[in-house]
């Protein structure tokens, strides 16, 4: 063990089996059964994993547990890869939510974090770390490789007998076969909001949230669900276009997953359904996990902290109020962009056979 670097005087990153002064494998085991290591980067082409330890009343105080707020100054610590492999993981529950942005899965992801039941993890940026390294004709074994060691960390509970559901980011849905394959006893939750609702988000945001939609499309361009004369060349479009195009890989690619996944293993749920009903919605969505949640405790948390509080903005009250202010203002000024983006949206979604709504709704 050798001290790496100092990210700022209180962080320290130590890297092992990198060949100076190497831990055993009993060392190694037991700060891999520490579940407050996460895996947090994937780092070196997927030779090196960088732990960050977080404590799990640090990561319910995170909005996502990515780089933009874990802090430099959580202890880090750097894994070879091929240590992780050889120690080797026990199997544990684990179980998904993938999203296509601006639909409530943060909402939903931590209304499922409840001791004893259940640990949810936000938008690992380890996840997104190995979508970037895919390359355009897909992942190889190596790489496999480190997501089945990755997921292995990610599933490990803070208490025995809980389950993990894990939100990937959106950027990490290139891998969600993948993710599915290695762990063939996991199930899926499938969430999206209707694209009409999807553009005013974006929309109201302002200019920030238009480039992120530019640089996620980039992804899907490099291994796209579909391809249409309208969508061969993405410089051609508007930003709300390329969003819609963005929405539209997204359902194309959920929409073959509810086709080719066995009945029961995979839902999909629409924002809207989910906010017109959260307790009936959590309930189900423990279901589908197999979680020990029922109707009564489904309520009380949605009449709690968690429902009343901003999902991505911890600790602050959530005003509907000013959201519908927001979105007001927004259809205002943008209304006619995005009626023109969700027009163009349909024509393609038609040549390409895209569901403007997907089947698989949660049971209950």
């Amino acid at each position: 063990m050798r001290q790496a670097r100092s990210a700022s005087p209180a962080a320290v990153t130590l890297v092992y089996g990198t060949g100076m002064g190497e831990p055993g494998d009993s060392e190694i085991e037991a700060l891999l059964a520490d579940p407050a290591w996460l895996p947090h980067r994937v780092l070196d082409d997927g030779r090196l994993v960088q732990f960050v330890r977080l404590s799990r009343e640090e990561r319910r105080e995170l909005p996502f547990l990515d780089e933009r707020f874990v802090a430099d100054a959580a202890p880090r610590l750097d894994l070879a890869l091929d240590r992780i492999v050889a120690a080797g993981r026990a199997a544990e529950r684990c179980h998904y939510v993938f999203h296509s942005a601006f639909c409530g899965s943060t909402l939903l992801a931590r209304a499922l974090d409840i001791e004893g039941v259940a640990t949810s993890l936000q938008e690992p940026q380890a996840l997104v770390d190995l979508a970037r390294l895919l390359p355009p004709s897909g992942g190889s074994e190596g790489q496999r490789r480190a997501l089945d060691a990755v997921l292995g960390l990610l599933q490990r509970p803070f208490a025995a007998g809980e389950a993990v559901v894990i939100k990937p980011g959106d950027f990490a849905n290139p891998l969600i076969e993948a993710m599915l394959e290695l762990r063939p006893r996991s199930r899926a939750l499938l969430m999206y909001a209707p694209l009409p609702a999807f553009l005013l988000s974006i929309a109201r945001r302002g200019l920030c949230y238009r480039p992120w939609a530019r640089r996620l499309a980039t992804i899907y361009r490099r291994q796209p669900e579909f391809e249409t004369q309208q969508t061969r060349d993405l410089l051609l479009l508007t930003d709300l276009q390329l969003a819609a195009f963005l929405w539209l890989q997204h359902q194309a690619r959920f929409a073959r997953l509810v086709r080719d996944l066995p009945a029961g293993r995979v839902a999909a749920l629409r924002a809207d359904a989910f906010l017109a009903e959260p307790a009936r919605t959590l309930a189900a969505a423990a279901s589908l996990f197999e979680l020990d949640l029922d109707a009564a405790r489904a309520a009380a948390i949605v009449a709690g902290p968690v429902f009343s509080h901003h999902a991505k903005r911890p600790g602050r009250p959530f005003d509907p109020a000013a959201l519908k202010r927001e979105e007001a203002a927004a259809k205002f000024a943008y209304g006619v962009e995005i009626g023109s983006a969700v027009e163009w949206a349909g024509e393609v979604a038609a040549e390409a056979g895209v569901p403007m709504s997907l089947g698989a709704p949660l049971p209950g």
